[in-house]
């Protein structure tokens, strides 16, 4: 499916929502965070995907930068959580975390963006990660690096079923002091 209709997309990562059977792809384009919704049917070479519409998730920032995204199910919370670094040229590098809860009909509920850290602690700019979570109150991880130490950081997250709002609670060093790089 050929989401453009002007320039390409950048930074194309899918989520498969195990709780409606849909595909949701999160890209960046013109300068916007977006997704599309798929719904797979058939199996083996009889298998196919029909695409909904593009949905604007975010167009307040500049330069998004190494999307990531997870399906969080953790005690039954079926959200998308996607995260990105915010790297507009001359300002501060900020880390940002979505939820995105996709209906079983396709239809797309964002919340608010939330601001997880920025470049006032060394926010590197590298791939940042999301992952299921661990408890009940935080369901989802978020991984980044520091460029003050290139040390891998983790945050817990929590996510607000009624109004998908996330917070990012507290977090630490993760694998050791320095030398940590997440590339592609």
């Amino acid at each position: 499916h050929n989401a453009s209709t002007g320039t390409g997309t950048s930074y194309n990562v899918t989520t498969y929502d195990r709780e409606h059977n849909k595909l949701v792809v999160f890209f960046e384009q013109n300068d916007d965070l977006r997704c599309i919704v798929g719904t797979p049917t058939g199996s083996g070479s009889t298998s196919s995907v029909t695409w909904g519409s593009v949905t604007d998730l975010h167009t307040s920032h500049g330069v998004y930068h190494y999307i990531a995204a997870e399906y969080i199910h953790f005690n039954n919370v079926n959200k998308h959580v996607v995260a990105w670094i915010d790297n507009t040229s001359g300002q501060t590098k900020r880390l940002y975390s979505m939820v995105v809860d996709v209906a079983a009909n396709g239809t797309v509920t964002a919340g608010s963006p939330t601001e997880v850290t920025n470049s006032n602690v060394g926010l590197r700019d590298e791939r940042v990660e999301v992952c299921n979570g661990h408890e009940t109150s935080y369901p989802y991880l978020l991984f980044y690096a520091k460029s003050t130490s290139d040390s891998l950081q983790h945050r817990d997250g929590t996510i607000n079923t009624s109004d998908n709002y996330t917070t990012a609670a507290g977090g630490g060093n993760s694998a050791g002091p320095t030398n940590v790089r997440m590339r592609d």
